[in-house]
């Protein structure tokens, strides 16, 4: 993970009195999994609000099964990018809201819910930011059924197009 010897500009910015979201893919650590510290999340480097948040690539186990339902102690799958998750900044704790990944619209819901974020922090008087993180273009390519133009050799292509819909959503 990140270190704590440095410094995020969430934490910059955070220290600036701005209101801090993080959505999406986060490629630089969950924890060690075998606590609930969650010490490498963003929530750990500055961001108030951590959501839609898949962490990590490694694939590393979950220690004790840290990630499977209670009292479901195997160790049967990777801790990180099998699960998205919310975290809450002031109780330090995350909880997965969607396992297994349903990628098909993750594009358009990850967009819903940075636009919410939006919405929620449009009329405050003091400044915020949102880093939102896109998880496409980076594989697994599912392109949602409505940009899908070529079921056989387009994923990539198709991934890119829902990007650059999602850029005009915000910009919109």
């Amino acid at each position: 993970g990140i270190p704590h010897s440095e410094t995020s500009f969430g934490q910059l910015l955070k220290d600036a009195n701005y209101s801090t979201g993080y959505s999406g893919k986060w490629h630089i650590g969950l924890g060690d999994g075998t606590d609930d510290n969650y010490d490498y999340t963003p929530m750990a480097h500055g961001f108030d609000d951590t959501f839609f948040f898949l962490e990590g690539s490694n694939g590393e186990t979950c220690a004790n099964g840290k990630l499977n339902p209670t009292d479901d102690d195997n160790i049967y799958h990777a801790c990180s990018f099998d699960h998205i998750m919310d975290c809450n900044a002031t109780e330090h704790e995350c909880h997965v809201v969607e396992q297994p990944i349903r990628w098909e619209n993750v594009t358009a819901r990850h967009t819903k819910a940075s636009l919410d974020y939006i919405e929620k922090h449009a009329d405050d008087e003091e400044p915020w930011l949102l880093v939102h993180a896109f998880t496409q273009v980076h594989v697994p390519w599912v392109p949602s059924r409505f940009s899908l133009t070529d079921p056989y050799m387009r994923f990539w292509t198709d991934v890119v197009g829902e990007v650059d819909w999602a850029v005009g959503v915000f910009l919109q």
